[in-house]
């Protein structure tokens, strides 16, 4: 998981969060009325998908996609059209485990206003196993939010781990390569697996900081 910038709220975004929030306030707050039906955060995925680069917020995989609800509509029906409560993800990630949990402690959340709260500050890579593990040197506040993440998300899914090894793999096989035949094209292509567009770069990110590799990360 890295930190991502979803930019500013679509314009219109605006009419559609006062005409619809009311009921689901009514329906989840007040016990009021029927389930609303309208879903149109729906007409919204393709732009937030587009501030994600096409990538989960969450296992940082390339995905078709959906709107997540970070905190859930269940519980915070007041945020169902926040556009600050959106997140890309994955089927998945959203629908198969994250669903409607909320801990009391909440997520890590991908697009963190402060950056203490970033990702980035509370994960890292076992690069021998592929998981996804908390940061070392966490408060023990901090290291449950990590952890649940992780647990409630199942961030370490077999098949996530299958990914990150390959490009783990494949970043180390480069770097190698690099040593033996120090051509700048080869270091361009490891610099743009390091791009927040591109799939799992938080992993590329990981393996170059734990190998000492000269390439500059931004």
């Amino acid at each position: 998981m890295h930190w991502v910038d979803r930019g500013e709220e679509p314009p219109s975004l605006h009419q559609v969060r006062m005409a619809l929030t009311p009921k689901w306030i009514a329906f989840y707050r007040d016990r009021a009325g029927k389930r609303p039906a309208d879903a149109r955060w729906q007409d919204f995925r393709d732009e937030l998908g587009a501030r994600f680069h096409g990538i989960c917020g969450y296992c940082e995989e390339f995905e078709r996609g959906e709107v997540d609800h970070f905190k859930p509509k269940s519980k915070f029906p007041e945020l169902v059209y926040e556009w600050s409560n959106w997140v890309f993800a994955c089927n998945a990630c959203n629908s198969i485990f994250k669903r409607d949990k909320w801990p009391k402690g909440g997520y890590v959340n991908p697009c963190a206003a402060s950056r203490q709260e970033r990702p980035e500050n509370y994960f890292q890579f076992d690069l021998h196993t592929g998981d996804l593990i908390p940061r070392s040197g966490l408060s023990e506040k901090r290291l449950q939010t990590a952890r649940q993440t992780i647990r409630d998300i199942s961030l370490n899914q077999h098949f996530h781990i299958q990914k990150r090894i390959a490009k783990i793999e494949l970043v180390k096989i480069l770097l190698t390569f690099l040593v033996e035949n120090p051509r700048p094209e080869i270091e361009r292509y490891i610099k743009q697996l390091t791009n927040r567009s591109r799939e799992l770069s938080s992993v590329v990110r990981s393996v170059l900081t734990e190998c000492d590799s000269p390439i500059p990360l931004d």
